[in-house]
């Protein structure tokens, strides 16, 4: 399953979708019907290569042209953006402590019906926890 995180800057989780796409769906159409797209509406928002031409989405890094090097400039503005991306998949990282919501872990096994039951649990339980680090 797909699932959308949107994080500040320091990489401190902000949202977690409450609508999971099947995993075979791009993160474009997993970002629109996710939720976090009306969510972020006012904000300024940064991803990765997956979200090239996404509404919504302020900045991504530039794509490598097909057969030739990136041009200086845009390797420069994409070494920029590399620690924001960084952060945001630390926050990931720290979302999947959450066993049931990694790959390597917990791998849901319950009917696939329950698993958007599962995950608004499981981020309702992750916010109340971070409400008493």
């Amino acid at each position: 399953m797909n699932i959308q995180i949107a994080t500040g800057l320091d990489g401190a989780v902000a949202a977690i979708s409450a609508i999971p796409v099947h995993g075979a769906r791009h993160d474009a159409h997993a970002y629109a019907v996710s939720g976090l797209a009306e969510a972020l509406t006012d904000l300024h928002t940064a991803a990765d290569l997956g979200y090239v031409g996404v509404d919504g989405i302020d900045v991504v890094p530039v794509r490598k042209p097909t057969g030739r090097d990136l041009h200086p400039d845009h390797a420069a503005f994409n070494n920029q953006l590399s620690p924001i991306r960084a952060a945001v998949e630390r926050a990931v990282a720290h979302v999947k402590t959450w066993r049931m919501l990694s790959e390597e872990g917990g791998r849901y096994r319950a009917p696939i019906a329950k698993f958007a039951s599962m995950l608004k649990a499981i981020t309702g339980l992750f916010f109340f926890s971070r409400a008493y680090e």
